[in-house]
């Protein structure tokens, strides 16, 4: 198999905005259900090497290529042939196949997770996330219940944007965001899912 995997490109700090799930393609809608079911084939046979992935503090360009290793590296999971594949996308949908591992429901290990330290946040990207997630774990947690491009994903985005508005404004270089509501699903997955393996390592210290 040969992957592409292509460097994050699906933020660009030129305004705040959220592409509505009616701005994609039903093919675009079809590739991220099946990027979900991927990430939980990833996650079954590589867990325990994706979980040390987001337990460290790796800058972005480390953490994807680290990552694009994991994908290239793990037979069974992907198609063969040639795949262009975002690090944001399948970090995102690796995150929610991990928390699903996890064994507990999604607002009850945000809920218990923010009581702790926030992890590090190598970006600016990063801290956004985590400020979403610290700030409003039950409606992180609503979001990452809901399916991929579904009514429901509108409304807990919708929701959530009052939280990215002040996240943002508690940053002073983030500017504003433009993504795709499966690329905001994801950056919130990753900081989901950080959030509740710190909380994991602070409470085994």
């Amino acid at each position: 198999m040969r992957m592409m995997f292509l460097l994050a490109v699906c933020f660009a700090f030129i305004g705040l905005c959220i592409s509505p799930a009616s701005a994609q393609s039903r093919d675009d809608m079809l590739a991220q259900r099946e990027l979900g079911r991927m990430a939980s084939c990833l996650a079954n046979r590589r867990g325990n090497d994706a979980k040390a992935l987001y337990s460290d503090s790796y800058g972005q360009s480390e953490f994807d290529r680290l990552m694009g290793e994991l994908v290239l590296g793990t037979e069974g999971c992907f198609p063969s042939g040639t795949m262009k594949l975002d690090p944001v996308a399948i970090s995102g949908a690796l995150a929610e196949a991990l928390i699903l591992k996890e064994g507990e429901s999604r607002l009850t290990l945000l809920s218990m997770s923010v009581l702790g330290e926030a992890p590090p946040a190598p970006t600016t990207q990063d801290a956004v996330a985590l400020c979403i997630v610290r700030g409003a774990p039950h409606l992180a947690a609503k979001l990452l219940e809901t399916g991929v491009a579904t009514s429901k994903q509108q409304e807990a985005i919708t929701a959530l944007q009052p939280v990215l508005g002040h996240c943002i404004a508690q940053s002073d270089d983030a500017g504003g965001l433009q993504f795709s509501e499966y690329g905001f699903r994801s950056i919130v997955a990753i900081a989901a899912y950080r959030q509740i393996i710190a909380h994991e390592s602070n409470a085994d210290a």
